[in-house]
C-alpha cells in the first residue's frame, strides 16, 4: 500500500529515491513523484496525452525531473539512453507552453517562448 505524499517523512523519500536509484544533489529539491497523478499544475489535456500515450509509470529520471521542471528549476539529469530523459524536460515545458498566449504579431517580441537545442541528428529527427 502507498502512503499519501502529506504523511511520507523525509526518511520515507529517502527510502523512495534509493529503491527507485534516484541521486539528488543541491537545496530545495522538490519530493519525487510516483505516478503520473501527483504532478502538481499539470494540464489536463496533457495529463490525459500521457496516459494515452500508454505511460503507465514514471521512468526514475522522470519521477525527479518532473517535478524540478515544474519548478522551473535548472537541472542536469543523468540517465542511460532511453531512460525517458527527453520526456523528463518536455512534460514540464509542454505544460508551460499550453499556459502562454499564442505569438502574433504584437506578441513576436517576446517569443520564443522556448529553444530545444538537441546534440544529435537521431535526437532532432
Amino acid at each position: 500500500m502507498t502512503k499519501n505524499r502529506e504523511i511520507m517523512s523525509e526518511r520515507d523519500w529517502r527510502i523512495f529515491r534509493e529503491n527507485n536509484d534516484i541521486t539528488t544533489k543541491g537545496g530545495r529539491i522538490p519530493h519525487p513523484i510516483r505516478n503520473w497523478d501527483e504532478i502538481e499544475g499539470i494540464n489536463d489535456t496533457l495529463r490525459d496525452n500521457i496516459s494515452a500515450a500508454g505511460y503507465a509509470k514514471p521512468m526514475p529520471i522522470q519521477m525527479q525531473g518532473v517535478p524540478v521542471g515544474m519548478c522551473f528549476r535548472d537541472m542536469i539529469g543523468l540517465a542511460p539512453t532511453g531512460s525517458g530523459k527527453s520526456a523528463a524536460f518536455l512534460i514540464p515545458l509542454i505544460n508551460f507552453l499550453m499556459k502562454m498566449p499564442p505569438i502574433k504579431d504584437e506578441l513576436i517580441q517576446d517569443g520564443p517562448y522556448s529553444i530545444i537545442m538537441a546534440p544529435t541528428r537521431e535526437l532532432a529527427i
